[in-house]
């Protein structure tokens, strides 16, 4: 069981194990899809009510940005919010794969997370876990469904329960919410009809933050009030760039809070600079460390007590 305040801070390299595609991988992946003038991709973008010029002229200024992200274009270019946030939605949902976050030959973090906490029936509201992501996938919060739902039989309103006594807060929204959570929501998956695909399309694409220095209403304060209180903060697959570190306020953390950070990727003189964007002393893995060896060297997730 986790005791001690712990945060954990996900960015997309933390998905990136289940399948889903980090920052530039996602940007390029877009750009591809676009590719075509009669591409399924931009035929989707139609349905969700973009016209062709429009696709065409985002497509164009996308690829040519030399941006790490779809985030960071439209930081840059704030008309092509609409479309980046559809295009983000549209591209990101057919990766929601079952199959990605079952066990299969490997242990990945969600799972090892899960064994860390303990958990048991009488015990899981008691652990001092939250997790802060920057991340519009839900895979952690389904993989964290099935667990409990199969390790103890529980229906799925139980579930939701024992869900919901653990922060997940999305800062910057999501593809939407699960069934686990609100009867209307939408089941994790790829969906099977084009209608359907366009009306979740435009729903997700509702509830994702781009814009410069805006997080969906009341998460980042909910954030701020969990980073108050932390004795370890955990950033795990993140990317640490300085506006999103900003956003959070960590200079307001306790100064005997101790910070954890992977670093896959970094190479030194990147992870040498990254105590500095934070604000405080960082215990950084390497440059070669996953997030799974992470979590499990560097001993967040453990108790001593």
């Amino acid at each position: 069981m986790i005791r001690r305040p712990t945060v954990l801070i996900i960015g997309a390299g933390a998905s990136a194990p289940f399948g889903f595609p980090t920052g530039r991988a996602l940007l390029l992946k877009i750009c591809d899809d676009l590719a075509g003038t009669n591409s399924t991709f931009g035929g989707l973008l139609q349905r969700c009510g973009r016209t062709t010029d429009e696709i065409a002229a985002f497509r164009d200024a996308l690829r040519l940005s030399m941006q790490p992200s779809v985030d960071a274009f439209i930081e840059r270019r704030p008309h092509f919010a609409d479309i980046g946030r559809l295009s983000i939605a549209a591209s990101l949902m057919p990766y929601e794969q079952e199959a990605r976050l079952i066990r299969l030959t490997e242990m990945k973090w969600y799972e090892y997370l899960f064994q860390r906490l303990d958990t048991t029936l009488a015990t899981w509201d008691k652990n001092a876990l939250s997790v802060i992501t920057f991340n519009y996938d839900r895979s952690l919060e389904h993989f964290l469904f099935l667990s409990l739902k199969h390790s103890f039989g529980l229906d799925d309103a139980a579930c939701g329960a024992r869900l919901r006594a653990m922060p997940i807060l999305h800062v910057y929204g999501s593809l939407g919410e699960l069934p686990v959570n609100d009867p209307n929501g939408r089941p994790y998956g790829a969906l099977q009809t084009r209608d359907q695909a366009a009306e979740a399309v435009i729903e997700a694409g509702k509830r994702i933050v781009l814009l410069s220095g805006r997080s969906v209403d009341g998460l980042m304060d909910q954030a701020y009030q969990l980073l108050s209180v932390a004795h370890r903060v955990c950033f795990l697959g993140f990317a640490y760039h300085r506006a999103n570190l900003d956003r959070l306020r960590l200079k307001h953390v306790d100064k005997d809070a101790q910070f954890y950070g992977s670093a896959y990727g970094l190479t030194r003189k990147e992870r040498e600079s990254v105590a500095r964007i934070v604000g405080h002393d960082v215990s950084l893995g390497d440059g070669a460390t996953d997030c799974l060896t992470f979590l499990r060297e560097c001993g967040v997730l453990i108790d001593d007590d």
